[in-house]
């Protein structure tokens, strides 16, 4: 999620966090925010100095998830102001250092603490 100017002046990142906590949220669906880019965050302690990782818990709850070098997949699935619904590949990433790697040693612009390892199409069959 990325914050800009809409959550610093606004708080509107912090009204989209409020409505993925009332989700419901089973064994098979897990809802997992990003979060950076705002130069202030108004809500749900959220930090503007770095990027963090938090999964929605059932019963409205927000936990933060520590980038620990497991490996991640990605879907990114977007709806439109007219109710259209895009749907990315699947991106599976590897974490390169741990959380507490990069507290102690922050990386360099321009360097990441990932690597994607497989991009596969996104299917809606099982």
């Amino acid at each position: 999620m990325c914050g800009s100017n809409l959550v610093t002046k606004q708080g509107l990142a912090g009204k989209n966090i409020d409505e993925l906590l009332k989700a419901e949220v089973g064994d098979n669906l897990h809802i997992i925010i990003q979060t950076g880019g705002a130069k202030t965050w108004r809500s749900h302690d959220i930090s503007e100095s770095e990027a963090q990782c938090y999964e929605v818990k059932d019963g409205g709850k927000l936990s933060e998830i520590p980038l620990d070098g497991k490996e991640y997949q990605y879907v990114f699935v977007v709806t439109d102001i007219f109710g259209n619904t895009f749907t990315s590949d699947i991106a599976t990433f590897e974490m390169t250092k741990s959380y507490d790697e990069l507290l102690k040693n922050p990386l360099p612009d321009e360097t990441f603490a990932a690597k994607v390892t497989n991009i596969e199409p996104y299917s809606t069959t099982e």
